[in-house]
């Protein structure tokens, strides 16, 4: 054998023994029992290539063969078969595949999960509460039953971290319907020191809408978390529970106007206190400060500033930043970029329609229908992406419709409204739909 050879005989030699020693089946003939197995392999030797296989593997199986199979081994004696089959269903029912689902076999899926949760094993326990909270990402149920809650408060307080994550993350899909765990998410977070799980619980008392001033005082104590996303999270948090949350409006103001605060941790202040915010002195204030950050914005991010600075100026138009405001607003309205002229002229118009006697030009409201079209068409193609400006301009739309005078009919923006507020997949905006659709005449 030459010398030039050897090399190469020797690598051969050793990719060999590796994939021997690796076991890994042919994953295009394996059978869907041995593909769930090794998708669901997580000690510490697994190979985690072959795990990634496993998995793409099995989205090329019928839907209907892997449900089977998991049916099967959900009934297994060995606690690895039947935890392997729990997280599979999991991910059947998640936003990824469910949509390879009949509601009916969804709905079947998620009874299987629940009743996995009286699991003798603890890890598959934990397993089904994980995947049932995977599902409720993609239908988010009304009411829970209580063996699911009694597992989130069990499991909030397990030893293992991977455990107490799943369980407040549960909790944060579930939300409002898992609005009774909010004590044990609240004690949780306040001894737990894993980052993961404690931005886990921090997002889940947003997500159930904690009404609770324990809860608030948490979040507002995790404002100033050493981790960047804890502090993100407890902003969004404040937010999402409105006005049971409007002591927190100083902490958020400081955290706003804190030197050397992230970027993204400060825009998640400004999006809290757009829901928080009632008093002019408040939005005057915020005002100030926003005034000052368009530079950091960056240009797909304008529109957020945008809708910002217009919904606090509608709380205080004859303050002076509010003046200040609208002169910028007014400004902007002219530019040739109608993804920030749509935006500021929304703020406008809703500042007009906000006034006994303000004024809706008819280049306004001709560029508002435009924009609004553009939404429509966005939604019914599928691919609207929910952003702040958007949503702003939709809200500007039910001000005109309250004002007869602007001549806006509610049918030009009832049957948008009614359609995400039918979105179950999108719960946070079938929410925010369903308030639009309050505030009409």
């Amino acid at each position: 054998m030459g010398e030039a050879t050897k090399p190469k005989t020797l690598l051969l030699a050793l990719a060999l023994l590796f994939a021997a020693c690796s076991k890994q089946p042919d994953f295009a003939r394996a059978s869907v029992r041995e593909l769930i197995l090794w998708a669901d392999r997580e000690d510490a030797d697994a190979d985690r290539e072959g795990v990634r296989l496993a998995a793409a593997a099995l989205l090329e199986r019928p839907v209907e063969a892997v449900w089977a199979e998991c049916e099967v081994m959900r009934k297994d004696a060995d606690p690895s078969v039947r935890h392997a089959s729990v997280d599979r269903l999991g991910w059947l029912c998640s936003p990824f595949l469910r949509d390879q689902l009949s509601d009916a076999r969804a709905v079947a899926i998620e009874a299987m999960l629940i009743d996995s949760l009286d699991d003798k094993d603890a890890g598959v326990r934990s397993a089904a509460l994980f995947g049932y909270g995977l599902s409720c990402i993609a239908r988010r149920p009304l009411a829970a039953a209580d063996v699911v809650l009694v597992r989130i408060r069990e499991q909030l307080v397990d030893p293992a971290e991977s455990t107490r994550y799943s369980a407040a993350h549960t909790a944060f899909h579930l939300g409002p319907a898992a609005r009774s765990c909010e004590p044990a998410l609240v004690a949780a977070l306040a001894v737990e020191s894993a980052d993961s799980v404690r931005l886990m619980l921090t997002s889940a008392l947003g997500g159930i809408r904690a009404q609770q001033a324990a809860s608030v005082q948490a979040l507002i104590g995790r404002l100033v978390d050493p981790v960047e996303k804890v502090r993100f999270a407890a902003a969004s948090s404040l937010g999402s529970i409105g006005a049971a949350a409007v002591s927190a409006i100083p902490a958020l103001r400081v955290r706003f106007e804190a030197s050397g605060e992230a970027l993204d941790v400060r825009k998640a202040t400004v999006r809290a206190l757009l829901e928080l915010v009632t008093t002019a002195a408040q939005a005057a204030s915020v005002l100030t400060g926003l005034l000052q950050e368009q530079a950091l914005y960056e240009d797909h991010e304008q529109g957020l500033w945008i809708a910002g600075i217009g919904r606090f100026t509608l709380l205080a138009p004859n303050s002076e930043p509010g003046q200040r405001a609208i002169g910028e607003l007014t400004r902007i309205s002219r530019g040739d970029d109608l993804s920030l002229a749509v935006p500021a002229i929304a703020a406008l118009a809703r500042i007009a329609a906000a006034s006994p006697d303000g004024s809706l030009p008819a280049e306004w409201l001709a560029a508002l229908r435009d924009g609004l079209a553009l939404v429509q068409q966005d939604v019914a193609d599928g691919r609207w992406a929910e952003t702040d400006d958007d949503q702003f301009l939709l809200e500007a739309f039910v001000d005109l419709v309250r004002v007869p005078r602007f001549g806006v009919l509610r049918g030009e923006i009832e049957p948008l409204l009614k359609r995400l507020a039918d979105d179950r997949e999108r719960w946070w905006i079938c929410e925010w739909a369903q308030r639009q659709l309050a505030r009409l005449p």
